[in-house]
């Protein structure tokens, strides 16, 4: 009870009643078992040092309660509690599934399972708080994100995660993750909600139709990222874009159809762990190069309509990919330029098709 009442008084004098709110209902948690008081079974004992004491958070909120408002409706802070999480650590307990997802530690040595990423797992270095003066502020680097965001597979060179080393061949490599991850907003200050893979109209914002050919009857669709300094999608091995393409003739009846995926092939994946390969051939991921999708058609169609899913998946084997959450991002009508009876369309070289995965029916 102390905990709720030291909060609810140093957020009162922010005067923003709602945030202590907020709080007075996450103080209610048990550090070690998780909202709620449900009990968490927690791999290992090994780790990062006691950083954290059980209201860690709670006393950042005294200097910056809004930057703690937004932490607690952000993914971090639900990082090990979440369903999705929780689902695959049930299938898989490792213990570096818990060092990145609950890296802290309560004043007694427990896993702070209920802070998840908290306040001190990027601003507290040695014990200590960390520098803020310009160019000595070490939480907000690209290398400060990687330990969680790009690593191999245990014992292997087999790249799990590679976002650090995705971004730092991307054009935006001068670029910190925070500068596009966290919107800046007034005196300075960054977004602490970490909205990405839940946020629709950031992950629309992140790919884009760049030309659509018609060639006979042939489909070529063109599609790029745009502004991402990563492959897209990047972090977990399954996830993944699902392409689907359908030709419509003058009567919107369909003519023909295909579905492309684009991600890492797990199969092919673990085939190359096997090897100690750091690269797999198998990921098809999409960049800032403009990749080429081909649809065949019995005849020309009017148009086109082209649609991309953003999918979480669970799991993958073979062709069966299983999905915490499919999103929409792309939803576009193609249609092909007005050309005149008498002028032939220009059919150009032949290119190599696109590699895909079939779909899972």
């Amino acid at each position: 009870m102390r905990p709720v009442m030291r909060m609810t008084r140093a957020l009162m004098r922010t005067r923003d009643v709602g945030v202590a709110c907020v709080f007075s209902f996450a103080c209610a948690c048990d550090s070690r078992t998780g909202m709620a008081g449900a009990r968490v079974d927690v791999a290992g004992t090994s780790g990062p040092p006691a950083l954290a004491a059980p209201d860690a958070a709670l006393a950042c909120a005294s200097c910056h309660a809004a930057e703690v408002l937004e932490w607690r409706t952000s993914q971090h802070q639900v990082s090990f509690m979440s369903p999705d999480f929780q689902r695959s650590y049930r299938a898989e307990r490792r213990e570096l599934c818990v060092d990145c997802h609950a890296p802290l530690r309560t004043a007694d040595g427990a896993r702070d399972v209920a802070s998840g990423i908290g306040c001190n797992a990027c601003h507290v270095v040695s014990e200590g708080h960390v520098a803020q003066t310009a160019g000595d502020r070490p939480h907000v680097t690209t290398k400060a994100c990687a330990s969680c965001h790009d690593f191999d597979f245990p014992g292997t060179r087999a790249i799990l995660q590679s976002t650090e080393r995705e971004h730092a061949q991307s054009p935006f490599a001068a670029t910190p993750c925070a500068g596009c991850h966290m919107k800046p907003r007034a005196r300075g200050l960054r977004d602490h909600r970490f909205d990405v893979t839940r946020n629709r109209e950031l992950l629309a914002d992140a790919i884009y139709v760049q030309s659509t050919r018609f060639t006979g009857d042939v489909v070529i669709v063109t599609l790029a990222t745009k502004s991402v300094g990563h492959r897209f999608p990047t972090g977990d091995i399954f996830r993944r874009l699902t392409l689907t393409l359908t030709a419509l003739n003058e009567d919107g009846d369909v003519i023909a159809g295909d579905t492309f995926h684009m991600g890492r092939d797990w199969d092919g994946h673990r085939a190359s762990q096997r090897a100690g390969i750091t690269e797999s051939a198998t990921d098809t991921r999409l960049t800032e190069a403009p990749r080429e999708f081909r649809l065949a058609s019995p005849r020309r169609p009017a148009s086109v309509h082209a649609t991309v899913d953003y999918e979480r998946g669970a799991s993958a084997e073979g062709d069966f990919f299983e999905s915490f959450e499919t999103m929409e991002i792309l939803n576009k009508d193609l249609r092909p330029p007005a050309t005149s009876a008498n002028v032939p369309v220009p059919v150009p070289a032949p290119l190599a098709s696109h590699p895909k995965t079939p779909t899972h029916e």
